[in-house]
């Protein structure tokens, strides 16, 4: 619980979109960055699944990485974010994770938005 507690801390602090995530991709906390682009205040459920909030080609990239959500998403260093105006937004992400038995209990996930001119239509 106390690096649940340090993890929301740092989200909450960064300027730059970030998660926290459990083990199953379950969004746990999002920081106000993170909600505006994403719009989760108003997306039903009180927790969302990472992999609905990206783009299609993304999810399919994440999950042809492997099982193992931190090092799939440490594998694919750009992913795709469907905006709250269903466009979808290239984000370079890195993640860290607390493991337990050799597997993330808790994954934080940093992002930050391609520079307008790197976004083009391979940037999905």
């Amino acid at each position: 619980a106390a690096a649940e507690r340090t993890y929301a801390e740092i989200a909450k602090q960064a300027e730059e979109f970030c998660l926290v995530l459990d083990p199953d991709g379950l969004v746990r906390h999002a920081n106000e960055s993170a909600r505006r682009i994403l719009d989760l205040d108003s997306r039903r459920g009180q927790f969302h699944e990472f992999s609905q909030l990206l783009s299609p080609d993304s999810r399919y990239r994440l999950a042809s990485a492997g099982r193992d959500l931190l090092r799939a998403i440490e594998a694919t260093p750009v992913l795709s974010f469907q905006t709250r105006a269903d466009q979808h937004l290239p984000v370079f992400v890195a993640a860290v994770g607390r493991r337990c038995e050799g597997k993330a209990d808790q994954i934080l996930v940093f992002g930050r938005s391609l520079p307008l001119g790197l976004r083009g239509a391979d940037a999905d």
